[in-house]
């Protein structure tokens, strides 16, 4: 049986594995605050455009 040595160019440090896996949790996290944000937005528009109720509307409605 022959052993193959791995090249020495293939190695990975923890450190930059580290640095990459916290990259990428930071892309989602933008992401996912960007996706909260345009879903704030639509909300604040959606509300922005329905009919506005008086006080007297809504009290009747108990």
């Amino acid at each position: 049986m022959e052993f193959i040595p791995k090249p020495k160019d293939t190695t990975i440090l923890l450190s930059q594995t580290v640095k990459t896996s916290s990259s990428i949790v930071k892309v989602e996290e933008i992401s996912n605050i960007s996706n909260a944000s345009i879903v704030h937005y639509e909300t604040a528009e959606l509300l922005e455009n329905k009919p506005k109720k008086t006080l007297e509307e809504i009290h009747s409605l108990d």
